[in-house]
């Protein structure tokens, strides 16, 4: 290379001295402010070693601020996408919010109490009741457990912790519960949950005769549907419900 010319293309930094550069007669670097060399050469000013590193500084300041406004940026938006998701996630499971209270005499007004006219169904562990509270437009079911029944107090315990951690479409969502003492002193333990109106499983596939002498028939569909949804319910209880019970006992 015989000739250079670098003129007027804001070029920073020292020059080089070797190659081309050695000959100042064949370099042409006017118009470059911000050009400094090592050497008093092309009318230019001296490097200093302060010049550099408050560059250098500069640079890297530059990019450590960058980073922590990305940083900030990105933690701001994480925080907003998680209180979103909690939001939706409380809206989409009503039973996620404040449970609701309710008294001993409370459970006795809404079920008249306890009459066999409110009676859904009975089992071992206890009785199911419909009752529609104060001040609250929607009927629900109200389990009370038999606590003079083996292991029931623990039955108890275990049912509230594995349908609070449990989550399907099948499943009846919890209200809330109490565990109190009744008047004449003894432990009353009960579980308030929605009511399903349409009748238990068993008067779906064993109906019987109404008073009209009509049966309700269910079609094969809908029996191989519950026949997939209770296997899905039985994996549940084993993998979740069985184990806190044994856990209890």
């Amino acid at each position: 290379m015989k000739l250079l010319n670098l003129s007027f293309n804001n070029l920073e930094g020292p020059v080089p001295t070797g190659g081309i550069f050695q000959n100042i007669g064949d370099v042409f670097i006017q118009g470059n402010k911000l050009l400094c060399a090592s050497i008093p050469m092309l009318q230019l000013p001296l490097c200093t070693t302060v010049t550099s590193k408050k560059r250098r500084t500069s640079g890297i300041l530059k990019i450590v601020g960058f980073t922590a406004l990305t940083l900030v940026l990105l933690s701001c938006s994480a925080a907003v996408l998680l209180k979103k998701r909690k939001k939706v996630k409380q809206e989409s499971h009503p039973f996620c919010k404040e449970l609701m209270k309710f008294s001993y005499a409370d459970l006795v007004q809404a079920t008249n109490g306890f009459s066999l006219a409110n009676l859904v169904g009975s089992g071992k562990s206890g009785s199911v009741y419909k009752g529609r509270f104060q001040h609250e437009e929607h009927t629900f079911a109200i389990k009370v457990f038999k606590l003079d029944q083996v292991g029931i107090p623990k039955s108890f315990l275990a049912e509230c912790e594995a349908l609070k951690n449990t989550r399907h479409r099948n499943l009846l969502k919890v209200i809330t519960a109490c565990s109190t003492f009744d008047p004449s002193g003894q432990e009353f333990k009960a579980v308030i949950l929605e009511y399903m109106p349409n009748g238990s499983l068993e008067s779906w596939l064993y109906p019987k005769p109404n008073m009209y002498g009509l049966i309700r028939q269910l079609k094969f569909g809908s029996r191989i549907t519950i026949a997939m949804d209770i296997a899905l319910l039985w994996t549940i209880y084993t993998t979740i419900l069985n184990p806190l019970w044994s856990i209890v006992i």
